[in-house]
This record gives C-alpha cells, structure tokens and sequence, in this order.
C-alpha cells in the first residue's frame, strides 16, 4: 500500500502542484500519470456543466457553453497532448468558476468546477 503523501510513480512528495488519483487511494503527480489509457479527467465537469446550464442566465451561458464546447473539443482529440491539454483545460475552468461567481451563479455544481 503507497503512502498518501508520496507520488505513487515516482515516490516523489505530492507538493502543492495537480495530483490525481489513480487507483484509490493511490496519487500521483498529473506529469507521472500516463493518460493513454485513461480518460481525461476533467470529463467528469460535463455532467455538472448540462446540469447547470437550464438554472444559469443568459450572461451565465455565455461563460458555459464555449467552456462545454472546449471539453468536448478535449474528448474527441485525447489523449493527444495530454499534459497541455489538462493545463489549459485547468485555466479555462478556473476562469469559468471566477466569472460564474462574478455573475451571481449560486449553483450547487460550482463547486465541482474545480
């Protein structure tokens, strides 16, 4: 059994940098990780995204869909440049969250756009 703190790669400390689990309770650095048979992980947002999108306004949308349209883009092309798609995949939903928040959005989902 690996050590919660340690890469389970490369044995290496965690950090403070992206991390993900790769076999509960197994966590390595978002670099160790071979994407090639993984799906990406940031998929997972779709579902919180479609759900969002029937209680947002309009100005909230506008935020949403190109957001939507870049992960789907993301399904279609992985894992073909993973580790720069999971690094821009990042930015766009951190930039999704902030302006969500800006414009009011109270949803319950927001949280999972991490």
């Amino acid at each position: 059994m690996g050590r919660a703190d340690v890469c389970c790669v490369c044995g290496e400390p965690l950090g403070c940098g992206p991390n993900w689990v790769v076999n509960f309770p197994l966590t390595a650095h978002e670099a160790c990780v071979d994407w090639t048979d993984r799906e990406c992980p940031y998929l997972e947002r779709l579902s919180a995204l479609r759900s969002m999108w029937w209680r947002a306004t309009r100005e909230q949308r506008e935020v949403i869909r190109p957001l939507v349209r870049w992960l789907y883009g993301v399904r279609v092309v992985w894992p073909t440049g993973a580790a720069e798609l999971m690094t821009e995949t990042r930015r766009r939903i951190e930039v999704a969250r902030v302006e969500l928040v800006r414009l009011g959005c109270e949803d319950k989902r927001l949280s999972r756009l991490r």
